[in-house]
């Protein structure tokens, strides 16, 4: 079997691991990035969003921080919250420094990415960097078994494009896997996130913590026949979430964070499970107040609207007008 040896391995071509990866080049270590895919492709950054919170330039960071504890209930790792909030806009400026095709809005960088991966410019933006850095990266490679013995780390690597299986070597591993959302019916992860990470680290010895926690959006298109996509949560709050016997959702679970599909994500969730669940009622969004000034306000919103005009040809510019075309189903 070939063998392969490397300073430093990092598993996985998302936003955290390409970051991971440049980190250590600069301090000239030789590094190679795996990914089960083609690199950058199939990750949740490439699905995500595009967008990372900051703090607007010579602003203090105390209302990030207060912020993201609240949403968080008071849970969070409060050492961690601070190094985000401190070193966020560091990393933003990189981004910006590196060629991202982005803009920057109160302390907010958006990626150009195209829907609905908006997070594409992101991927792209970190390649070219690592590999401009002289990183290594490979795709089609998926990591089956990972060992730790006398401060070296094996990995058994199985090669998708050739069905050829090879071992590597290297003095530190750092696994940036993307989580297990894939095992989940419905959820906005790409179908290979299947929590394979957790598995490699607790087979190497790793403390696995906080398992119970997954991050997601609560409110995704659940139209027939159609896969899942999902809706900016700021459109909760233009718009009006209500079950199929009228009851206002939000006001039904005194939900009172605005925008309640960012800050409220746990509670809202919380909600929509028990109307669909519990309570067998169906959950949709009716779009039909919404203005012109509204949907191209917010370039999420607009490019929402750009889909489900493709979706549903009977959309127009102006967005929904038709009971049918703006109530929007949701699982």
């Amino acid at each position: 079997m070939e063998q392969i040896f490397s300073d430093v391995m990092v598993v996985g071509s998302g936003a955290a691991g390409l970051r991971a990866a440049i980190s250590a080049r600069e301090k000239n270590s030789e590094v190679r990035v795996i990914s089960k895919g083609k690199p950058g492709k199939g990750t949740c950054t490439f699905r995500s969003g595009g967008v990372f919170a900051g703090t607007p330039a010579g602003t203090p960071t105390d209302n990030h921080l207060r912020r993201t504890l609240k949403a968080g209930r008071g849970i969070n790792q409060r050492e961690l919250v601070e190094i985000l909030v401190e070193e966020g806009p560091m990393r933003i400026r990189e981004l910006m420094e590196w060629g991202i095709n982005a803009e920057l809005y109160n302390g907010y960088l958006f990626s150009h990415g195209r829907p609905p991966v908006w997070g594409e410019e992101i991927v792209r933006c970190l390649l070219k960097k690592g590999e401009s850095s002289g990183i290594k990266i490979f795709g089609g490679l998926s990591v089956t078994n990972l060992k730790v013995e006398q401060g070296v780390v094996g990995a058994l690597v199985h090669s998708a494009d050739s069905g050829k299986w090879f071992a590597i070597r290297a003095n530190a591993v750092i696994l940036a896997t993307g989580g297990a959302g894939g095992l989940y019916l419905r959820h906005d992860n790409p179908q290979r996130i299947l929590g394979e990470g957790y598995s490699l680290a607790l087979d190497a010895g790793a403390l696995l913590q906080d398992m119970e926690f997954v991050q997601f959006y609560p409110l995704c298109l659940a139209e027939p026949g159609h896969p899942p996509f999902l809706v900016p949560p700021r459109l909760v709050d233009s718009g009006t979430l209500l079950n199929s016997s009228g009851e206002e959702i939000l006001e039904k679970y005194g939900i009172q964070e605005r925008p309640a599909g960012e800050r409220a994500r746990d509670r809202l969730s919380q909600a929509l499970f028990n109307e669909i669940y519990i309570n067998g009622k169906e959950v949709r969004l009716d779009l039909r107040a919404i203005s012109e000034k509204v949907w191209c306000a917010d370039p999420f919103f607009a490019s929402t609207l750009d889909i489900l005009g493709k979706r549903y040809g009977a959309l127009q510019r102006l967005g929904p007008r038709t009971a049918q075309e703006a109530k929007t189903k949701f699982f």
